[in-house]
């Protein structure tokens, strides 16, 4: 898809970090995510999600409270410490097919300590 579409590279790379995270392959989501070519505000979350899964909870920390002193200026209506109401967010920039996928996300960012930070 990239060779294809050489413009849509981000796109591409944010679905081959989704691909690789859902079946646990952290390591590898975790290098689709350095090889982006800009990185932004939500790229900071999916690594703070994959170093919470990796079982580094300084590194996951660090990036969840980087991710969030710059999302509460850039989401209009924040989500604070509701879950669901993160669910509706991350739903929205990644629509998985399964509901179970997206749980997965969700419990490595909050792991990561999104709504407690």
């Amino acid at each position: 898809a990239i060779e294809l579409s050489p413009f849509d590279v981000y796109d591409c790379r944010v679905a081959q970090f989704a691909a690789f995270y859902s079946v646990h392959r952290y390591n590898e989501a975790m290098a689709v995510l350095k090889s982006l070519p800009q990185s932004g505000v939500q790229t900071t979350a999916l690594r703070a999600a994959c170093f919470a899964r990796q079982d580094r909870p300084a590194e996951a920390r660090d990036a969840m409270t980087a991710y969030l002193s710059k999302a509460r200026d850039e989401i209009a209506a924040f989500p604070g410490h509701d879950r669901s109401r993160w669910q509706q967010y991350w739903g929205r920039h990644f629509p998985y097919r399964n509901d179970e996928d997206l749980d997965h996300l969700l419990e490595g960012l909050f792991e990561a300590g999104l709504g407690s930070l």
